[in-house]
């Protein structure tokens, strides 16, 4: 293999897959090859097209990590582990998150064409592996989107609540399907406007949190790290938590006595290993919520669960739609380290530094399930700085991050069912796309499946929907591991093939190291989503299904077609890593990306 001259590094075919029986790649009069589209027809259905350019790619990468979690939901991860807690579970997860961003972008910059992640797993690990990941991601997403929804409606009421429910429900969802359903620049834009705002705001608060700190707000009060004590935990709380350990300690050393240690020896340091293990749990249960953020309101009423790194993969899906992907997608996942460090890692230092875990007005605002902004831990650290202009601006922005996550969740959404339909998992109907490129008819399935916001007008249905978000919790994980599992199976596959690690567009040398590791870690993830309902007498089926139903809706699906179509893992040597490639290196040779012509263009492409 060589590389082309001018083409950003992007290599030429060992060999291409075309004309052989079951290709999907098809060819026209011209023998030029045509963009991928699966198993349906390109001239009766169409296919989606590029128009997302560079600085969407960067801001869209930017926006999905900038989520409501950040803003309002990391002061329920405060109070209830303390400053030292969430900054080690914000950052482990982090790692995870920048892990996968690396797996999946050599997957994505090798092949960047429709149906992305969806694709990837039906033919590096197999159809039933595509089959589930397709419909829990589709699913999953819809269900993000009205989760959001309800944010904004919460957001909105910290103004006013004198609008009924359905009047907001129908506003910000006919937002979001206008975006989506017109043409992906109209999604782009949102998003580059949304993420800028977001950036600024974020950028903001660090820089007034560095002044609050060392006393440069209104009350001159230097706070240093005075709320960083060892003691961060409810005492109270601390006791009844080392109970329930204690009696599940008791209950494993009798059922195992033999296998671990003398009696003498456990009583000696029973009460030690008690407390280690209650700590752990607790810093367990915020590593979780870094990845599921969830509080209630105090009349029973679901507020938002949001994912607080999630939405982070949504580049790679849209990797078809993008100018240009193999030079902007490895610039997005490059920077996911940095965008983690700066906007996560050391926002939830600042929030440890500023608010006390136990900050009366942030616990009582998270006890009666006050709205908006009155719930962040920013707003808290504001307050108590006697500054009184920035709360409402504060939940403007949050309310921008909130309609954001659901423009890029309907998008995600969409471009999921669409990838079903042309992998054969789904009606062909959802593979229509408009002249423009929109999936419309996916766009449309998605809008209808939003509308079970509306359970957010009763209050005994609001159970219901709250049942829907338990079950994408851990869903979602399945699909972070379904990704790290393909891009182990896909480096296994070309290698194979006789490509090496040189031919790839994008390689990272963390691979493929950061995919096992990734892989382990979520697997804990998903083992330790409800181990709190293991305790003695906190135990029940009811509970038990609430926690792991998630896993049904992975697992469900995943065997159902497995009995099915009787599949089995795709074997490494016919596994499809060519069909669609062709288009996309013709794409890349024809159209090079643009060079920064003077010094106001060269800082704008260093920054998108």
């Amino acid at each position: 293999m060589s590389n082309t001259p001018g083409g950003e590094g992007v290599p030429t075919p060992v060999s291409v897959k075309t004309g052989e029986e079951g290709s999907d790649l098809e060819r026209n009069k011209s023998d030029q090859p045509v963009p991928y589209t699966g198993l349906v027809d390109e001239k009766e259905f169409g296919h989606v097209r590029r128009g997302l350019k560079a600085r969407h790619v960067q801001f869209i990468a930017i926006g999905g990590i900038i989520g409501t979690g950040l803003f309002v939901g990391s002061g329920a991860a405060l109070v209830r582990a303390g400053p030292l807690s969430i900054l080690l579970a914000y950052s482990i997860v982090g790692t995870v998150v920048y892990s996968l961003m690396l797996a999946i972008g050599e997957m994505t910059t090798w092949l960047p064409i429709p149906g992305g992640l969806t694709v990837y797993a039906n033919r590096y690990l197999g159809p039933s592996w595509g089959f589930a990941m397709g419909w829990n991601y589709c699913f999953g997403a819809a269900m993000t989107v009205c989760a959001e929804v309800s944010a904004a409606i919460l957001l909105i009421e910290y103004w006013t609540d004198d609008v009924n429910k359905a009047v907001w429900i129908v506003i910000i969802l006919a937002v979001i399907f206008l975006l989506n359903i017109f043409v992906v620049e109209g999604y782009g834009e949102a998003e580059f406007i949304f993420a800028s705002v977001k950036i600024i705001t974020i950028i903001g608060l660090l820089f007034l949190s560095v002044i609050l700190c060392v006393g440069g707000g209104p009350n001159k009060d230097r706070i240093g790290f005075r709320y960083w004590a060892f003691a961060q935990l409810d005492f109270d709380e601390l006791d009844k938590g080392l109970g329930e350990v204690s009696s599940l300690l008791s209950f494993v050393y009798l059922k195992a006595e033999a296998l671990f240690c003398s009696s003498a020896l456990w009583d000696a340091h029973f009460e030690l290993v008690a407390q280690r293990l209650y700590l752990l749990f607790r810093c367990c249960s915020v590593y979780v919520n870094t990845i599921q953020e969830k509080t209630r309101r105090h009349e029973g009423l679901s507020r938002p669960r949001c994912f607080a790194f999630g939405g982070s993969e949504v580049i790679c899906v849209a990797a078809s739609e993008t100018l240009n992907p193999r030079r902007n997608i490895p610039k997005a996942v490059r920077r996911t380290f940095w965008r983690v460090l700066i906007f996560y890692v050391f926002g939830v230092l600042s929030i440890g530094v500023l608010v006390p875990y136990n900050d009366k007005g942030l616990t009582t605002a998270l006890d009666n399930g006050a709205t908006g902004a009155a719930a962040s831990p920013w707003v808290a650290a504001i307050v108590n700085a006697g500054i009184d202009v920035l709360p409402s601006i504060i939940n403007a922005v949050i309310l921008t991050s909130a309609w954001s996550c659901g423009n890029s969740f309907m998008y995600a959404a969409s471009r999921n069912l669409y990838a079903l339909a042309i992998t054969g998992h789904a009606p062909k109907i959802f593979a229509k796309c408009s002249k423009r490129g929109i999936p419309y008819f996916a766009v449309v399935a998605v809008l209808l499946a939003t509308t079970v916001s509306f359970l957010l007008m009763s209050e005994k249905s609001s159970v219901v929907f709250d049942w829907f978000l338990n079950i994408t919790t851990v869903s979602s994980l399945f699909n972070w591991l379904t990704l790290f599992l393909a891009t182990i199976r896909f480096r296994k596959g070309y290698l194979a093939q006789g490509v090496t690690r040189e031919d790839l567009p994008f390689r990272s040398p963390l691979m493929p190291y950061a995919a096992y590791y990734g892989c382990g870690m979520v697997s804990i993830f998903i083992v330790i989503s409800g181990f709190d309902i293991f305790f003695p007498g906190k135990f029940s089926a009811r509970e038990f299904f609430a926690k792991y139903v998630g896993v049904l809706l992975f697992v469900a699906p995943f065997v159902f077609y497995k009995i099915w179509k009787r599949d089995s893992l795709t074997p490494l040597a016919t596994m499809d890593i060519w069909t669609g490639k062709e288009e996309v290196d013709i794409y890349e040779r024809e159209n090079p990306p643009p060079e920064p012509k003077n010094t106001w263009e060269k800082i704008w492409f260093a920054i998108a």
